[in-house]
């Protein structure tokens, strides 16, 4: 299933099990991560920084992949 175009309000996690399980490529407006962010100064900077890079590409998801 195709997530961008669908409302956010509207996006399942199985939607999110799809784009893993179709192994989706990451692109401008997708971001996978296989570990969440730590509380610390680095990763707050390597947040900031996907999110921005996200923002400059007008928008998309990051998804956290536990």
């Amino acid at each position: 299933m195709n997530i961008f175009g669908k409302p956010l309000g509207e996006i399942t996690g199985d939607d999110l099990k799809d784009i893993v399980a179709n192994k989706e490529r990451e692109n401008r407006s997708l971001d996978f991560k296989s570990e969440a962010y730590k509380p610390t100064p680095g990763d707050k900077k390597e947040f900031c920084k996907d999110i921005s890079a996200l923002a400059n590409a007008s928008g998309g998801y990051l998804i956290l992949v536990a």
